[in-house]
Parts: structure tokens; sequence; C-alpha cells
């Protein structure tokens, strides 16, 4: 009786070991937002951050927040989440609740902003404290060995009155500063800050801020006005949780900048809508009708025009849902630029696949490896206990015997 107590107890504690094992090599991450002050009929801006990251690749979190309080979100790419694709729900959503996934080729261990969030606050909303509810999906968080990552997600508490001073509590506020020494010297500020900031938040700040100055564009900004116009801006970017270096030398920076924002708009919002592959075909089969090989080889003005018309034509034939403001901006530069996007996409695409499969044939290696070592020790453990059993017998049969 007593071997086969010790033989259960030894099985007993290699199975949960091998069940327990790939939990115990993951530790728990905290994902979380300061408490935010807002006032009714303004927008508020909420970095959504994550602490003791563990290494991420991939995850999944979903937001509620009531609609009588809050509309009109909108998502970026945090510092963490820069590289990689970002999607989000928030076009198809219901009852005030939206999914953000974000995935990336390789995991990051990245401590900081993942993700800003974006609300307007309802003219008539009454002051109070409200939550934010917010969730993850445990099967779509993961690191790059496919490793299931935990989270502990907090609510986020954002409290309304019409008196409060429009800051983030207890908040790092991040400044634009001159120091260049720090920043990436090979990367212009327009670059930089698209690389921190989404661009359709970068055109909100500009756009506000020429708003501000009664401007139509930055070409309507005189330089006696640029010292104001630079500090509205960067203190905009910088609510956002943007930690940018670089410092815009003049006017000429903000209007590459716009001209960037806008453009990098248009492209996000087809390729979020569209398969990388459609985008690929539909350009290419519309380049045949041109008897053209290239973009580039479509030279007059009016086939230019007519080239672009065909190709958002062919992308609506194939269910790609872009909105009507961004079809009226797109042009034949857009959609060079947009090729070149959903081909780098495509590729992406490939060597994440190719990755995992690799990954997942590693983990199913190790676990047989795991299983089979299991195995022999629960034979050998078996085959001493048989054997004692057996010496014992023989040592009773011959004390009989005396």
């Amino acid at each position: 009786m007593k071997y086969k107590k010790l033989f259960a107890c030894i099985i007993s504690l290699s199975l949960l070991w091998m069940v327990a094992f790939p939990a115990f090599a993951v530790s728990t991450a905290h994902v979380f937002a300061n408490s935010i002050q807002a006032v009714p009929g303004k927008t508020v801006s909420i970095p959504v951050k994550i602490e003791n990251n563990p290494g991420l690749m991939g995850f999944k979190l979903t937001f509620e927040y009531s609609s009588k309080i809050l509309s009109s979100p909108k998502v970026q790419k945090g510092s963490v989440t820069k590289n990689g694709m970002m999607n989000d729900s928030i076009t198809s959503q219901t009852n005030g609740s939206f999914d953000v996934v974000w995935s990336d080729s390789s995991e990051t261990a990245e401590n900081g902003v993942l993700m800003i969030l974006q609300f307007e606050v309802k003219e008539n909303a009454s002051d109070g404290k409200y939550d934010i509810k917010c969730t993850y999906s445990q099967d779509d968080t993961f690191n790059e060995k496919l490793e299931s990552v935990h989270l502990n997600v907090s609510n986020i508490n954002v409290e309304i009155s019409k008196q409060v001073n429009l800051k983030t509590v207890g908040e790092e506020k991040t400044t634009v500063t001159s120091d260049t020494a720090s920043s990436d010297s090979s990367k212009s500020f327009s670059d930089e800050v698209l690389e921190k900031v989404d661009s359709r938040f970068v055109e909100s700040a500009i756009r506000n801020a020429l708003d501000d100055f009664d401007a139509d564009s930055v070409n309507d900004i005189d330089e006696n006005q640029y010292s104001d116009f630079n500090d509205k801006v960067t203190d905009t970017l910088s609510s956002y949780g943007a930690d940018i270096n670089a410092n815009p030398d003049s006017l000429e920076d903000y209007r590459e900048l716009y001209e960037k924002a806008k453009e990098k708009t248009v492209i996000d919002s087809v390729l979020s809508s569209t398969d990388s592959q459609d985008i690929i075909d539909v350009i290419e089969e519309t380049l045949k009708k041109y008897n053209a090989k290239e973009i580039s080889d479509i030279s007059a003005e009016t086939d230019k025009i007519n080239f672009t018309a065909d190709v958002i034509s062919f992308l609506d034939e194939k269910g790609a849902e872009i909105d009507e403001d961004i079809v009226e901006r797109i042009k034949i530069d857009n959609i060079s630029s947009l090729y070149n996007s959903a081909e780098d996409t495509l590729n992406s695409g490939k060597a994440v696949q190719k990755e995992a499969s690799i990954i997942k044939k590693d983990s199913y290696r190790s676990r047989n490896i795991i299983v089979a070592f299991f195995i022999v020790f629960g034979v050998v453990v078996c085959f001493f206990l048989y054997r004692n059993k057996k010496r014992k017998q023989n040592r009773i049969s011959k004390e009989g015997l005396k």
C-alpha cells in the first residue's frame, strides 16, 4: 500500500508539472491607465500603459464605456506597439464596446504606452466618476513562443467635471525637446512624430492649431506666429503620450509633417479595410488596363485621375469599406505608396506565419520530449516497485519454508 501511494504521488506531481510548466514560464504584466479628468464637450486622450512586460507578440483588449457619457472613440499606437499591426472594431462597435488587436513578427518586452484612446465627452455629460472597463482575451495574448501571457488588467477611471483642469492626473507629461543628441539623427522630425503618434491625431493636432490661428494651411502661418503655433502642436502631441526628441526647425517641418500625416492616414485607412493581396491585384490589373508596367509610367493628368478612380472603384468591388472623406483625398501618388505598403504588409504576414509554424513545431517537439521523459520515468519507477514487491514475496516464501 505504501508503494502504491508513493507511485500515485509521483505520477500526480509529474502530470501537474507538465500542465503548469508553461504558466510558470511567464510572469504577469499590468495593463492600466492613470485616472483622467475631462470636461463635457471636450476631447480626452487616455494613454494605456503596460508595466512588468515579460514579452508580448500579440494581444487582444476589449474596452467597454458608457455611450451616454463618451462617444467617437479612436485608437492609436503607443511606443510599445509602434511596430506590428494594430486593428480595432470601432467601426462595427455596438453598445459602447470595441476590441483592439495587435501583433508583430517578434515580441517586445518594452514597458510604456501600449496605445492611446481618444473619446469625445458629450456636452450633456453629468459630473461624476465613470469607469472604462478593460478586459483581455487569454487565447489571443501570447509571446513569441506562442505561450499565453497573463495580464492583470485594470479599469480606467474618468472624472467628468465642468471645473477641472484638462490634465491627466498623475501622468508624466512628455515634451518635445531640442535634445537631438538622444534622437535618431537619420530620422526627420516628421518621420519620428509619425512613428510615435497615429497620423489621424497628428492631422488633428495641426488642424486644431491652424483653427486657433484662423489659418487654412500651414502656409498661412507667418514666422512671427511660429513659436506659438509650435507650442500648440507639441503640447497636443505630448498629451497623446508621444516621447519625441527631435525638434522642428521651421514651419517647413510642419508642412512636411502635415502632408505625410494626411498620406499615411489614407494608406492606413485603405490597408485596414482591404486585404493586402487584393490591393496588389487591383493595382496590377488596373496598370494593364492603361498599358503601363509601373505607376510612374502614367504621365498624363487625365490618365492619373482616371487611373486613381478605377483603382478605388475596383477596390470597392472587392468589398473595401473606405470612408468617403478618405476616398476624396486619394491621389495617384497615394496609390504608389499604397502598393508598396501592401507588399510590405503581405511579406511581413508571410514571415509571421512561417516563424509561427517553426515555433509551433519546436513547441510540439519540446512537449513530446517532456512527455517521453515522464513516460520513461514512470516505467522505471514501476519496474523498481515491481522488483521490490517480488523480492518481498520471495523473502516471505523463504521464511515460510523455514
